[in-house]
């Protein structure tokens, strides 16, 4: 039995959540600094609202002695932090994924302001939680990536095989 009733089942909105975790800072051993303008406008970031960006060290000063991070043991980071897209889907939505239009799907979740995964985890930058050199690792594109084998060369495509 449906735990609702089929008209609710009509009405209620379809969405499709994406989501990764990002290395966490270390609050204890990381550090601001200005970013340049060149790298802002690289991540389509607004100079004039980005005063400071965090990155990590693993390392503290003691007595005027730079000592490792007794918090995350030098590494520069401490947990984990999740960063969602989540596309809700409405008619024109589904009628373009029906249509298989792509770039037209893209263009109108652009019109109603959906935050994408690359966008979120850049919030998370921002708001000093990660560090934007994590944000560039866990979000490159993986059609940009060479497939690697088990042994670390570059894969190659074999010729297909004859009948």
């Amino acid at each position: 039995p449906a735990l609702y009733p089929l008209s609710l089942h009509a009405a209620l909105p379809i969405s499709v959540l994406h989501g990764l975790l990002l290395r966490r800072l270390c609050e204890n051993c990381r550090l601001a600094y200005s970013p340049p303008a060149e790298q802002l406008k690289k991540l389509g970031l607004p100079a004039d609202q980005v005063k400071q960006l965090f990155k990590p060290t693993g390392k503290v000063l003691e007595r005027n002695k730079e000592e490792t991070c007794s918090v995350c043991g030098g590494l520069g980071y401490r947990g984990l932090v999740g960063c969602y897209e989540v596309m809700a889907f409405d008619d024109e939505a589904r009628s373009l994924i029906a249509k298989g239009d792509l770039n037209g799907l893209r263009a109108h979740l652009a019109r109603m302001k959906m935050i994408t995964l690359q966008q979120a985890a850049l919030r998370k930058a921002i708001e000093g939680l990660t560090s934007i050199e994590e944000v560039i690792r866990a979000t490159r594109n993986a059609s940009s990536q060479k497939r690697k084998t088990p042994s670390g060369k570059s894969a190659k495509k074999q010729p297909a095989a004859k009948s």
